[in-house]
């Protein structure tokens, strides 16, 4: 399968493309001997992008229709698939290794973009052109400070990541296991998250309008009350954990005594990050 994949980079175009990527991972302090493997993961997963947007769109579009069934199926069925083939592809006979993975996750990336793709098509009627501006205009209105607060989350990470690999393999593992431990983590947060935005989104523009009935106004406010008190109580015990974890079983991570000892120092940076994630996801 990689000997397949390395016979791709042979025309002129394709070399200055992989030597653009090589130029993104230089940016982010990637060490030599991980060059030529993350350049092809990289190049496997960009080719994903397209289905992945597709997926959230179809993700957001059954959870505006109140249907939390449909990305649960998805879920569950581009997980089964992602496993199974990452098994085959890097334990199996291939032994493609990280690339085999980047291809298991490429693979399930597309067949959830179908499946929404697909149960969509049933439910409303999709059309397939271009948009224009009135059509695109509350969307930007809408999602332009979501998109900006994902840049400025996204960017931090990356520089975080830069400086991490800058000083050396020991500090770079020990921050990709702390983004391991919070990549978690986040899952916990994301539930409520959504549900404030299937069952408070339809009521919310009604409250502060003026125009909602006593029932719907009960409802907003007792309902929003309850997702705050659960956000915080979950927000602590999980910031709790994640603390206790890294602090007395760093050896579940890795078994470099190097990296374990590093990590070791690290609960009050494990919790803190751990809080202020599961507040930035759960309180918008």
């Amino acid at each position: 399968l990689r000997r397949v994949w390395l016979l791709v980079p042979t025309t002129k175009a394709s070399q200055h493309k992989y030597q653009g990527e090589v130029r993104i991972l230089q940016l982010l302090n990637t060490s030599t001997e991980l060059m030529k493997p993350a350049a092809e993961y990289l190049v496997v997963r960009a080719l994903g992008l397209p289905a992945m947007l597709i997926s959230f769109v179809g993700f957001s579009s059954c959870l505006g229709r109140r249907d939390s069934a449909t990305p649960l199926k998805v879920a569950g069925i581009s997980g089964v698939f992602n496993l199974v083939v990452d098994l085959y592809l890097v334990l199996g006979p291939p032994k493609a290794g990280i690339f085999g993975a980047a291809v298991a996750t490429v693979g399930a990336q597309v067949l959830a973009a179908a499946v929404y793709l697909f149960v969509l098509s049933r439910n409303i009627n999709l059309a397939f052109r271009l948009p224009s501006w009135s059509d695109i205009k509350p969307f930007v209105s809408t999602g332009g400070v979501l998109t900006l607060r994902s840049v400025c989350v996204m960017t931090s990470l990356s520089l975080m990541t830069t400086k991490a690999a800058a000083l050396g393999t020991i500090p770079i593992a020990a921050h990709q296991v702390l983004v391991g431990v919070l990549t978690v983590a986040q899952f916990c947060p994301e539930p409520l998250s959504q549900c404030a935005q299937t069952f408070l989104a339809s009521t919310a523009a009604r409250v502060r309008g003026g125009t909602s009935s006593a029932e719907e106004t009960a409802f907003t406010k007792h309902t929003g009350r309850l997702l705050l008190t659960v956000a915080l109580s979950l927000g602590a015990i999980l910031s709790a954990g994640c603390a206790l974890l890294v602090a007395k079983a760093p050896t579940i991570f890795t078994s470099d005594v190097l990296v374990s000892s590093t990590i070791i120092n690290l609960p009050l940076v494990a919790g803190l990050l751990t809080a202020a994630q599961h507040m930035e996801m759960a309180l918008p």
